[in-house]
């Protein structure tokens, strides 16, 4: 059950950091809103992260809606 959990934990993390990524270097930086839109993201994405270790109990929720 914990190799499945921790693969799951994974594969969401991984997804977060793909999209991010693809972002990044699909659009222009240079735009005003594009900017603050990907600022908004990466604090999400941080969110997530220090929800992590607890992804599976009290975190979950914060995990699940970053």
């Amino acid at each position: 059950m914990g190799l499945a959990s921790g693969g799951l934990l994974m594969g969401a993390l991984w997804l977060a950091w793909h999209a991010y990524s693809w972002l990044g270097t699909t659009v222009d930086l240079d735009e005003g809103g594009v900017r603050i839109t990907m600022l908004v993201i990466m604090g999400g994405v941080m969110i997530a992260a220090l929800a992590a270790p607890d992804a599976f109990g009290e975190h979950a929720v914060i995990f699940a809606v970053t």
